[in-house]
């Protein structure tokens, strides 16, 4: 799954906050499957945790500059 495409699909939701429930719906996708992409999509600063089931959409032009630059993946 490319996270590009997910982040894409996130910001065509146009939603300021996603929670776990309506992010595997949409992917088709397990609540557990949908946590840990969800994460991954938080450490490339995409989103921010907001509860443990929520998380605040960041602005596209903001993701970068949330986490800094560099590959958090590794």
């Amino acid at each position: 799954m490319k996270i590009d495409r997910v982040a894409a699909l996130l910001y065509s939701l146009n939603k300021r906050y996603i929670t776990l429930r309506e992010f595997s719906d949409a992917l088709c996708i397990s609540t557990r499957s949908a946590g840990r992409v969800l994460k991954r999509l938080e450490r490339r600063g995409y989103l921010r945790r907001y509860s443990s089931t929520a998380y605040f959409i960041l602005p596209p032009n903001n993701y970068n500059t949330y986490y800094g630059k560099g590959d958090p993946d590794k």
